[in-house]
């Protein structure tokens, strides 16, 4: 038996029971261990705010948005972990909801990471890790994921454009800086076409070794001597 898998708009491939039942662990997995990381992460930040003396311009986003974010993404991640638990024989919507979660994880680290003066200190984003993390998680189609991959490395520059509207980054970074700031996130969304790919592959040989003439092997259905 297999469960129907859209993986784009124009696509449909097909996932054995097996292999989307794990794609429900793997989600209810993400969810926790993120939601649970954020919450480490929000906590250092609090415990950490007077060591070595306090930077205001590092915890200009923080100070203004912590609270909030940190409250939105731990109940997100939460709910992430339930639908893995309850969507995992509709992995069609399981899959929307991941890629969902992606982007809404990618906005809440570029406005941390960009929401402040432009002499604070800048490396490379976070999201460079969201961006190879979820390919794992979703098993769509490349081009998906790339497209995904790519809305999430525009977070940055869209926080950032946002941050010199409201005059929190002015005067703005040199544009060379703005590149080298930015272009890390955008080669990881190409790299991320790699994992997504050899996921689709694996997947698209198992169901087809599990194909036999006109049957397809759903379980196992004995074994021994007369199975």
């Amino acid at each position: 038996m297999t469960l129907p898998l859209q993986l784009d708009s124009g696509t449909t491939t097909s996932l054995p029971d097996d292999f989307a039942r794990d794609l429900g662990r793997r989600v209810t997995l993400a969810g926790l261990s993120l939601g649970g990381l954020w919450t480490l992460v929000a906590l250092l930040q609090r415990l950490t705010l007077g060591w070595g003396g306090r930077n205001p311009l590092t915890y200009a986003a923080w100070d203004r948005f912590g609270g909030v974010l940190s409250a939105g993404v731990v109940g997100a991640s939460l709910l992430l972990a339930w639908a893995g638990r309850r969507l995992r024989n509709r992995p069609r919507s399981m899959l929307r909801l991941v890629l969902g979660y992606e982007l809404l994880i990618a906005a809440a680290v570029a406005l941390i990471s960009q929401w402040h003066p432009p002499d604070a200190a800048r490396g490379i984003s976070w999201n460079c890790l969201v961006i190879l993390l979820f390919p794992a998680l979703a098993p769509a189609r490349p081009a998906l994921i790339l497209m995904t991959s790519l809305l999430v490395a525009t977070a940055e520059p869209l926080m950032y454009a946002l941050a010199v509207r409201a005059g929190v980054a002015d005067p703005p970074l040199p544009a060379h800086q703005l590149f080298w700031s930015f272009a890390p996130a955008y080669l990881c969304a190409f790299l991320a076409v790699i994992p997504a790919a050899v996921l689709r592959r694996l997947g698209t040989a198992l169901r087809e070794a599990r194909e036999l003439g006109n049957y397809r092997l759903g379980e196992r259905i004995g074994a021994g001597g007369m199975g």
